[in-house]
């Protein structure tokens, strides 16, 4: 049957109720944001930075990375787009919106890691002892009198034999004599940029075997320190100069391959202030809930 509609004008009303000022928090529930890509997204859950994925957050630091490895979001645009846990990774998208290329890839299927929720599986663990790596498409030289910070959420795990493996987040590849990011070898030492000097770390996995948050930062003096668990110090006054070239080139193997999962890679070209180190921390803390406590930078 046809529509009517009713011939006398419909009215406006007398008044519009004025909009809020902002928008409030529910008494209840999880505040919810809009990522880039028009989706809903927790931002309890998100590190934001300018120029970003996420611009606006709980969780905001100053200075945007060259690169930002995410394991939950691993084509760097949209968790949306996540795999399903047990498939190949060959690339993983870096989500620090830099107009250069960061991306890490492997084109070869037998290098390549397994995606798994949050991570990025490498080595072929806790069973096997594959060689798989991803390269990144810009490498960033470790540059004499310019700071940096790197940021990693990793471990690495025993062979189910009970075999000791390596840890080996984020480095260069081939190896270099004498120059490694940081490093627990299978022997239970830990390297270090200059030789092979070492320090217990028994107290944090033992040996990073369970899930760590690590800082590495290098001053503009080139002198770098090695953090765990937030401002615990493990290794203080290792003066890193004279490159390498390509230090941060790769993802899951810096000389030697990496063998467990990793979350969370960022780099920035900067000496963090103590405030956006403690925002990174505290984010990390607030994601991977089974992180140690850890304590504030100061």
């Amino acid at each position: 049957m046809p529509l009517t509609f009713p011939t006398t004008s419909l009215k406006k009303p007398s008044g519009v109720t004025a909009l809020p000022s902002g928008l409030k928090r529910p008494a209840f529930g999880t505040l919810y944001g809009f990522d880039a890509q028009g989706g809903a997204s927790a931002l309890t859950d998100q590190l934001a930075y300018p120029g970003g994925l996420f611009t606006s957050s709980n969780f905001e630091v100053s200075v945007q990375p060259l690169f930002h490895f995410d394991g939950s979001i691993l084509d760097g645009a949209s968790a949306d787009n996540n795999p399903s846990n047990g498939t190949a990774v060959s690339t993983w998208g870096d989500r620090s919106g830099q107009s250069a290329n960061y991306d890490a890839s492997q084109s070869t299927a037998s290098q390549q890691p397994i995606f798994q929720g949050n991570n990025v599986i490498f080595g072929g663990a806790p069973t096997g002892a594959q060689n798989d790596f991803l390269e990144i498409a810009t490498k960033t030289d470790n540059v004499d009198g310019t700071g940096w910070t790197l940021c990693v959420v990793a471990n690495k795990v025993e062979t189910s034999g009970g075999a000791k493996r390596e840890y080996a987040p984020v480095g260069r590849h081939p190896l270099q004599n004498a120059y490694y990011l940081p490093l627990n070898f299978r022997n239970g030492v830990t390297y270090y940029f200059v030789g092979n000097s070492s320090v217990s770390t028994a107290g944090y996995g033992p040996h990073f075997e369970s899930i760590q948050q690590f800082v590495t930062i290098k001053d503009t003096s080139d002198d770098a320190t090695y953090y765990l668990q937030g401002n615990n110090a493990y290794k203080t006054g290792v003066h890193v100069t004279n490159g390498p070239s390509g230090l941060f080139g790769n993802i899951g193997h810096n000389g030697y391959y990496h063998y467990g999962p990793i979350y969370e890679v960022i780099l920035w070209g900067s000496t963090l202030s103590t405030a956006d180190l403690n925002v990174v921390r505290t984010y990390f803390n607030t994601k991977y809930t089974d992180l140690p406590s850890s304590t504030a930078f100061s």
